[in-house]
């Protein structure tokens, strides 16, 4: 089975490895995403992240295409039922009880507030350039306010 991974600069070696030793033959699109209607016509599979917009039209160009995964929790970037119309599988980490166990996005989401009321991107900036005012930068103190987080989901 023919798998296209896309994106796949960071694609992790052991899943690759791992696929491999289960009779996956893997190609990596390296080039522009602009290229991918035109290469997917011999897979079997494609493996993405968020940066293609998977909707009716490229489908369309996937005569062989069995299967999509994506290593996301959400679909907001497939046409899933383009992709159902068509018989094309659709993997994702959706609904994964594992991930319950991962905080990292709401941290994620907590660093930046603190980074943004102090300002430290923009300070940052400043000192790369070779500026240094702190009067500039000197931010929101926190202390006897409250910063929260209003998502859904795992955040």
């Amino acid at each position: 089975m023919r798998i296209l991974i896309l994106e796949g600069l960071d694609f992790d070696k052991d899943a690759a490895r791992m696929l491999r030793e289960n009779g996956f033959h893997l190609t990596f699109h390296r080039g522009p995403l602009s290229q991918v209607p035109r290469v997917l016509k011999s897979f079997d599979g494609a493996i993405v992240k968020l940066g293609v917009r998977w909707d009716a039209g490229l489908f369309d160009k996937t005569k062989s295409l069995k299967f999509l995964a994506t290593l996301t929790t959400g679909l907001t970037h497939i046409d899933t039922k383009a992709a159902a119309e068509r018989n094309i599988k659709i993997f994702s980490l959706q609904g994964l009880r594992e991930l319950e166990k991962v905080h990292s996005t709401a941290e994620h989401a907590v660093g930046l507030m603190l980074a943004l009321v102090r300002r430290i991107p923009a300070a940052f900036q400043d000192v790369v350039n070779g500026n240094w005012d702190r009067r500039r930068f000197i931010g929101i103190e926190m202390a006897g306010k409250t910063l929260g987080i209003i998502g859904m989901g795992r955040l």
